[in-house]
């Protein structure tokens, strides 16, 4: 073999052993790519920036789609869900007994009714019967303001059953009907000054209208009593409210009542009677 002829046969030799080299490397390099995965799906599944939907249905969603859990917080909310009737505040919660809004709005539950006149309104205070929780209260109230002014004030129309305020309401009806009035206006009417059985906070053991020496009847005149002066100074401390103030009859649907006092407790009664409130609007802001 000449010399020419062994340099051809060696240089081709060695570009075979470099194409077997470079095939290998290729191999090795596809094999750490892929090997050992065999066209299964990756155990980690799809990373953040993996967004496109799986055609699997029992595959599990993008990792990136999933909610977080967390669990409930215990701070108070930042804001109160409230409902509204006609404009009107309806109390969706269940607040301590002190705090039921009662109105043409909010009924009175009828179980709680008579739970009421079965446990708590069955004996009479020194000035009637209502709710035996207010009892105490409301002969305090009472007694330090006949002892301040030898008012003469004293409890005239305290709990009322459900049968007795529709009957008034059903007259109260009728009245207006008799002047010509519609079914619906006489309904309405009705209601802002006798409230119908379920809607009264007589119903409820928690108000009571007083009356005092020379204003007696329920008359708007009552509020030119010393009685009502040194009510309307005091009532609070002992956990009462004027119900229903002259410039709030747009929010509580009822006429000004100088007479008509409702129990809530002497914490609510106190920013309630300072802030020159209603309970709708207490309530309302309260969450209640």
């Amino acid at each position: 073999m000449s010399r020419h002829t062994r340099r051809r046969y060696g240089a081709g030799i060695l570009m075979v052993v470099l194409l077997l080299l470079f095939i290998g490397l290729l191999a090795a390099l596809l094999w750490l790519l892929f090997g050992g995965r065999g066209g299964e799906t990756p155990s980690s599944g799809p990373t953040q920036s993996d967004t496109s939907p799986t055609t699997d249905p029992t595959a599990s969603e993008p990792a990136a789609t999933v909610p977080t859990v967390t669990e409930p917080s215990t701070a108070p909310p930042t804001t109160v869900h409230r409902e509204y009737k006609d404009g009107h505040y309806l109390q969706t919660k269940a607040p301590d007994w002190n705090l039921i809004l009662v109105n043409q709005w909010n009924w009175l539950d009828a179980d709680y009714y008579q739970t009421l006149v079965q446990e708590y309104v069955t004996t009479y205070s020194k000035y009637g019967k209502m709710d035996s929780r207010v009892h105490e209260a409301l002969t305090q109230m009472i007694d330090d303001a006949n002892a301040a002014g030898k008012f003469g004030l004293y409890g005239a129309y305290l709990f009322r059953t459900v049968e007795r305020s529709n009957n008034n309401w059903n007259k109260r009806v009728q009245q207006n009907l008799n002047k010509g009035y519609s079914q619906q206006e006489a309904e309405r009417l009705a209601q802002s000054i006798q409230a119908r059985g379920y809607t009264s906070e007589h119903n409820a053991g928690l108000a009571a209208d007083l009356e005092c020496t020379g204003y007696t009847g329920l008359n708007e005149d009552f509020d030119q009593s010393p009685a009502f002066a040194w009510l309307k100074e005091n009532c609070c401390r002992y956990g009462f409210i004027l119900r229903y103030p002259k410039e709030k009859q747009d929010i509580t649907g009822v006429i000004y009542e100088p007479w008509h006092y409702r129990y809530v407790g002497v914490e609510a009664a106190t920013e309630i009677m300072s802030r020159g409130i209603c309970l709708e609007e207490y309530l309302e802001e309260k969450g209640l």
